[in-house]
């Protein structure tokens, strides 16, 4: 499903998936397990780069992102605030759909759409937060910084 969606080939204009490439290796980060997923503040280099790929989209961050990362087995996303935009930037490349860890947006109440994680895309959203599929066993971790973002409409 890499970059294209299940149900309907019109994308809602509150769901949008843009590529911009992926930020500069950093140290690596301090994870904090959760029940669902792992949790690590972001360093300033991924915030200065998340910074940089929600300006070209006409946004600034609402805070910190966080690096989310979810190993075989584990599924979901954080809750965040409901207002503004939020975002999810994919740091890990998913090499099958089969995988898991497909980020699932509802779009009626038999229709979503949904994609795997690839290295690079950003998505964001100012809909209901979507769901993350159970990520495989034997698949790689699935890793991306997700948060919150504020400015024009597109």
């Amino acid at each position: 499903m890499g970059g294209q969606g299940t149900g309907s080939s019109e994308p809602r204009a509150d769901v949008r998936r843009v590529r911009v490439g992926l930020p500069p290796g950093g140290p690596e980060p301090v994870w904090r397990q959760q029940d669902r997923f792992a949790l690590s503040d972001a360093d300033v280099a991924l915030r200065d780069f998340v910074a940089q790929a929600l300006r070209a989209e006409g946004l600034e961050a609402d805070g910190a992102p966080l690096l989310v990362r979810h190993g075989p087995g584990q599924s979901g996303l954080p809750a965040l605030p409901p207002e503004g935009w939020r975002f999810a930037l994919d740091l890990t490349e998913a090499r099958r759909t089969t995988d898991g860890g497909l980020l699932l947006f509802v779009e009626a109440p038999d229709r979503v759409r949904g994609w795997r994680a690839e290295a690079g895309m950003m998505t964001l959203w100012r809909t209901d937060d979507p769901d993350l599929t159970e990520v495989a066993p034997g698949a790689p971790h699935r890793v991306m910084l997700l948060g919150r973002a504020r400015g024009r409409e597109a």
